[in-house]
């Protein structure tokens, strides 16, 4: 799949059509976890890291990535302590151990990860070269079907 493509089906959504395919991505993405052994808390902190991977690639927390999070999960939380929790650090190797999951997910959950992650970067509307480069080097991990 092209990232062409995959922006022209993230963009055809807007307001909870958008939010809608997004939980979808997202329930994908949590099945996989499970299939490669994930499960419990180590889930939930998994998913944390991905949407966090998302929203620092471009070093900057837009309100409307806040808004976009804040509908889809339903949480509670201001936009400063969102912040701060979303720029907390992650492991060192993270972004290693975040590849070699991706690797090991179907192709329907590599999908999953690209679309939940192309979702999140568009929710502010624009799409930043680092924003970019991360999807790019996601789709260069296998975006071809097994």
């Amino acid at each position: 799949m092209e990232l062409r493509e995959m922006l022209k089906e993230v963009f055809s959504t807007e307001g909870q059509e958008r939010i809608d395919f997004a939980k979808k991505q997202l329930e994908t993405l949590s099945e996989e976890l499970g299939r490669i052994g994930v499960d419990g808390q180590n889930k939930g902190t998994m998913i944390l890291e991905i949407i966090k991977l998302f929203v620092r690639a471009d070093h900057h927390t837009s309100y409307e990535e806040y808004t976009f999070l804040r509908d889809l999960f339903g949480f509670h939380l201001s936009f400063q302590e969102f912040r701060h929790k979303i720029h907390t650090p992650h492991p060192d190797n993270f972004e290693e151990t975040l590849e070699t999951i991706v690797k090991s997910f179907s192709y329907e959950g590599r999908l999953a990860f690209c679309y939940f992650g192309l979702c999140l970067i568009e929710s502010d509307e624009k799409m930043e070269p680092t924003e970019r480069a991360l999807i790019e080097r996601v789709i260069k991990i296998d975006l071809t079907e097994d």
